[in-house]
């Protein structure tokens, strides 16, 4: 119904830029509310490619602005970014007149300096927008909620954890603060407050948080982009946690979902896949997993940068593809190609990073290298001990030190061993993969 009457109001008010100018302002913020992206951006693109000098230049700033906040969701920083100084001109010759615009622009802008790599930029932007909007609104609005959100997302890029999360909580403490705690935006900072804990290894939090949130946004709003977000952390949880069967099967739904609502190589569809293609993986379904894997390699690197955190991250997974076909070679230099792309980005990739580096480490220890291995694990181990909270991970990065230590017979492997086999047991269970992994190594060296 709305893509009906979307597609009438462009073409029955083409010669009434004004008042079309105003419905597709209010249709492209129903397509908002129902997280339909490609929705909203098809309609500002058509209106804007027509409007013309009779054209309300209010509602072009806009639709401008509204379709740049859509193009970042797409992972088109460039577009965007003309898109917003467009409209940040015509709000800055009245200030006072478009205030809120304003605000709302400084949150796109602060969105912006995040996907271009400049997180100290960003922070600083929304902590000014933060501070306008609390004299403008106060503290109890919704607009300073999305702002919260907004710091607590940039703050997790580079693993400020505790701040993101206090930044989450105090967005959830404002919608509920407004009767709006059971509302769809609510449950959005609730996927993401789940999806932050899930990075700080607190694994039962982050299910329980992204599970309620996927029920409760598609209980109240259908599917979005938002929904597929959700879930692909929420199967990746699965998956983590050995249940992979349930995990593929939400993760193939989350595939499908980011696709038809955000776009097939949209920056969540990339990413949704690349964690479909890791949980086939571990179950031993290699053939789908290699085309999955594939597939999210090509899109990242066909639509962004080689040195795009995402196209990095969708390194690593076609990487330890290579790994499990025994073609270490090739897995090490992807590896170390990931490794060195993922330095450059500084401290918002350092999860990913130590990842790299505890494949590349276990791929070098495999060909007998055990100098290179030891060294590339200490460093994931480093960077894993950086977020203290993690455990898991930093469990497991531990374990393949051990074992690395092992094989050139150093007596610290067994302390190594040791440690990581207990967190592993308390954070995954004991007959986990990588628990039983863990023992094994044990049981070899005789500890």
């Amino acid at each position: 119904m709305i893509d009906s009457s979307a597609q009438r109001v462009l073409k029955q008010y083409h010669d009434q830029p004004q008042l079309g100018g105003q419905i597709v302002l209010t249709l492209a913020d129903l397509y908002g509310a129902l997280e339909d992206a490609n929705g909203a951006g098809s309609l500002l693109e058509g209106f804007l490619a027509d409007a013309g000098e009779k054209a309300d230049p209010f509602v072009v700033a806009d639709a401008r602005q509204k379709l740049a906040n859509i193009e970042l969701l797409r992972g088109h920083a460039d577009r965007a970014g003309q898109l917003l100084q467009q409209a940040e001109a015509f709000w800055r010759a009245s200030p006072q007149l478009y205030a809120e615009e304003r605000l709302e622009g400084l949150g796109t802008r602060a969105r912006l300096r995040r996907a271009q790599g400049d997180t100290d930029g960003a922070i600083a932007t929304i902590r000014d927008a933060i501070a306008q909007r609390i004299a403008l609104s106060g503290h109890d609005n919704r607009e300073t909620a999305i702002l919260f959100n907004s710091l607590a997302i940039t703050l997790g890029t580079v693993g400020r954890i505790q701040e993101a999360l206090k930044a989450y909580y105090e967005t959830t403490a404002i919608y509920r603060a407004l009767g709006l705690g059971d509302g769809i935006d609510a449950q959005i900072i609730v996927a993401n407050t789940g999806t932050l804990e899930m990075r700080a290894g607190h694994l039962r939090e982050a299910e329980s948080l992204l599970k309620s949130s996927v029920e409760r946004e598609r209980a109240l709003a259908g599917d979005s982009a938002a929904v597929a977000a959700a879930m692909s952390y929420y199967g990746r949880i699965l998956s983590v946690t050995n249940r992979n069967e349930p995990g593929i099967s939400l993760l193939r739904e989350s595939v499908d979902m980011a696709s038809r609502y955000a776009g097939p190589d949209s920056p969540v569809a990339i990413q949704a896949r690349t964690f479909l293609g890791e949980a086939m993986l571990a179950s031993g379904a290699h053939d789908a997993a290699a085309k999955v894997l594939t597939q999210a390699h090509d899109a990242a690197l066909a639509h962004y940068s080689a040195a795009h955190p995402l196209t990095l991250r969708t390194e690593i997974a076609v990487a330890q593809l290579a790994a499990s076909d025994g073609n270490y070679a090739a897995a090490e230099q992807q590896l170390a190609e990931a490794a060195a792309g993922l330095r450059k980005l500084g401290a918002q990739a350092a999860a990913n990073l130590a990842m790299a580096l505890e494949g590349l480490g276990s791929v070098e220890s495999v060909q007998g290298r055990s100098a290179d291995a030891e060294a590339a694990l200490r460093e994931a181990v480093s960077i894993r001990e950086s977020m203290p909270d993690d455990i898991w991970e930093l469990a497991q990065a531990r374990e393949r030190l051990g074992e690395a230590l092992a094989k050139s017979g150093s007596p610290a492997a067994a302390a190594l061993l040791k440690k990581a086999s207990a967190d592993l047991e308390s954070q995954l269970g004991a007959n986990h993969p990588q628990t039983l992994r863990a023992k094994t190594a044990l049981a070899r060296i005789g500890a």
